[in-house]
């Protein structure tokens, strides 16, 4: 009787002991999720130092630490519209220590079919900071058209030599330069220049006739009487640079909204996207944040994961229509 009591106590305490062993592990699991981040935050962008993807996200790093309490470094990792920042993204753990930030040419890559990720199957989206109507055509001051009309009629002349119109393979430029010759029956001779930085110094030597930029890449030449921006392709004008007309004002229907965004790899805790995603939303409110979008003729536009995610299925279908206009869908 005395040797049975002690088997039943020994069996209490051995289930009591599971029991708040359990419950612990529980605990720390989930004071672990409240407690991201516990170390710093990379963010990994598909492009060079310098240029509004890479300085737009350095500004928003900055205003983000003080909320989250961790460094944010920016790694750059340029090349393949976007495939090795991204691949690098997928070969990490979905534990919200590593994140995307790009822009357009995450679904243009894919409508191309020089990707194969098509965005809302690899990643958890984040927030979208801010998107802008800022893409314009140049060329140089030499040339004797100043806006799109002439530009066409120039083109058009059998007397004339065709323009070189430079882009970046399997991106939107390219998209939209092809776009462009459908809807206004012009011909160009395209080259690869690759990223904006080379195709700036391209037309800057005149290697090349005509490239499509974020404006902020060419005010700087267009300022000096370096070059001349044709256009817009927007739907309406940018307040920050009001004298530039729209392609849509001078008779072409163009526009084109670039945007960026934070993915995460698919599968990362949705308590760590919201936690991060709030962070950016606090960033976006900051006047340092907003003064400094300036530069690039953008303001913020927070949209959290719900809302950033039908923006960006908005933009893919309108996407869809230019790759198809252009000629350029991807073989199934």
């Amino acid at each position: 009787m005395k040797r049975g009591k002690t088997i039943f106590l020994t069996h209490i305490v051995l289930l009591a002991s599971i029991c708040l062993f359990s419950a612990g592990q529980a605990e720390t699991a989930q004071t672990g999720k409240n407690q991201f981040p516990g170390k710093a935050i990379q963010i990994t962008v598909p492009a060079n130092p310098g240029g509004d993807t890479d300085m737009t996200a350095r500004f928003i790093a900055k205003e983000m630490e003080p909320d989250l309490g961790v460094s944010i470094p920016i790694v750059n990792m340029a090349g393949a519209a976007g495939a090795l920042a991204t691949n690098d993204i997928l070969a990490s753990p979905a534990d919200g220590y590593k994140v995307l930030y790009f822009h357009t040419d995450t679904i243009v890559s894919n409508l191309l079919g020089v990707s194969k990720n098509r965005w809302s199957d690899t990643f958890e989206i984040a927030a979208i900071p801010s998107y802008v109507e800022n893409f314009g055509m140049f060329t140089t001051a030499d040339k004797p058209f100043g806006d799109v009309q002439s530009l066409i009629a120039y083109a058009k002349d059998p007397n004339h030599k065709k323009l070189i119109y430079s882009t970046d393979m399997g991106s939107i430029n390219q998209v939209l330069g092809r776009a462009f010759q459908k809807l206004t029956g012009v011909e160009f001779i395209e080259v690869d220049g690759g990223n904006a930085s080379n195709r700036v110094a391209a037309l800057l030597g005149k290697q090349i006739d005509l490239v499509c930029l974020p404006y902020s890449s060419g005010a700087e030449y267009v300022k000096n009487g370096d070059f001349k921006c044709l256009g817009l392709i927007a739907s309406e004008r940018n307040s920050f640079i009001p004298d530039i007309p729209t392609f849509k004002e001078q008779g072409v229907d163009l526009a084109y909204n670039k945007f960026f965004f934070f993915g995460f790899k698919k599968g990362t805790p949705k308590e760590i996207v919201k936690r991060f995603a709030n962070a950016v939303e606090k960033a976006c409110k900051s006047p340092d944040y907003a003064k400094n979008l300036q530069k690039y003729q953008m303001v913020p536009h927070f949209l959290d994961a719900e809302a950033a995610t039908l923006f960006m299925k908005e933009r893919e279908s309108e996407y869809q229509k230019y790759v198809e206009l252009a000629g350029m869908t991807k073989k199934q």
